[in-house]
C-alpha cells in the first residue's frame, strides 16, 4: 500500500518495493484559458504543475528555476517559438523531457519538433487522459505520439526513403515497428 504525506508525495510502506515520485511539470502555452484548464486537469490527476508560462523565454527561465521532469510546450507562442525553446531546453537540460502539445498535424512541425529534441508530440483537443498518459510516458523515457502524428511521421520517412537519401544505419527494432503499426491503426496508448 502507498500512503501520502502532507505534501501529497507518495510514501513507501513495508512490502512495497516500488519507488514513487510525483511528476513535476511546466506548461508553456500562450492561451491562458487553455493553460489554466490543463493545469487543473493535471493537478486532479496527481501531477504537480510547478509553472505556467506564456512564452518560450519564460519556459527557459522556468526550467532553470524549477527543474521539472516534463515541459508541455505549445509550438506557436510570442517571442521565442516553442520549437526554438525545445531546441534550447533539450540542449542544456537533457533530463527534462519536452512534450509538444499542439493543434498542428503539419509534417514539418512534427518532424522539426522531434529533430529539435521533443520526446513526445500530442494533439490538442484529445481527452485529458491522453495528455496525462503522455506526460507519464515521456517522463519514463518513452516517446508517446498521437496516432495522426505517427501517420505524418511515417509519411515523412517514406518520402525521405523515396528521395534516395542514405538511411543506412537507420533501423527500427521489431517492437518499434509493431508499435508504429498499432499507432497507424489508431490504437490507444494503453492498448499498445
Amino acid at each position: 500500500m502507498v500512503g501520502t504525506t502532507n505534501d501529497e508525495r507518495p510514501t513507501m510502506r513495508r512490502g512495497d518495493s516500488r519507488r514513487f515520485k510525483r511528476l513535476r511539470v511546466v506548461i508553456a502555452d500562450d492561451h491562458v484559458l487553455y493553460r489554466d484548464g490543463l493545469a487543473r486537469q493535471l493537478r486532479a490527476s496527481g501531477i504537480e504543475v510547478v509553472g505556467e508560462v506564456a512564452s518560450g523565454e519564460e519556459a527557459l527561465r522556468a526550467v532553470d528555476e524549477m527543474a521539472p521532469d516534463v515541459v508541455i510546450m505549445d509550438l506557436q507562442m510570442p517571442g521565442i517559438s516553442g520549437l526554438e525553446a525545445t531546441r534550447r531546453l533539450t540542449g542544456r537540460t537533457p533530463a527534462t523531457r519536452v512534450l509538444v502539445l499542439s493543434v498542428s498535424v503539419e509534417e514539418a512541425d512534427v518532424a522539426d519538433s522531434i529533430l529539435a529534441g521533443a520526446s513526445a508530440y500530442v494533439l490538442k483537443g484529445g481527452p485529458a487522459e491522453e495528455v496525462v498518459t503522455a506526460i507519464r510516458s515521456a517522463a519514463a523515457g518513452e516517446s508517446p505520439m498521437s496516432p495522426r502524428i505517427v501517420t505524418a511521421l511515417l509519411r515523412r520517412l517514406r518520402e525521405l526513403a523515396h528521395a534516395d537519401m542514405d538511411l543506412s544505419g537507420f533501423s527500427l527494432s521489431s517492437r518499434e515497428l509493431e508499435v508504429l503499426d498499432l499507432l497507424t491503426e489508431s490504437r490507444a496508448t494503453y492498448e499498445i
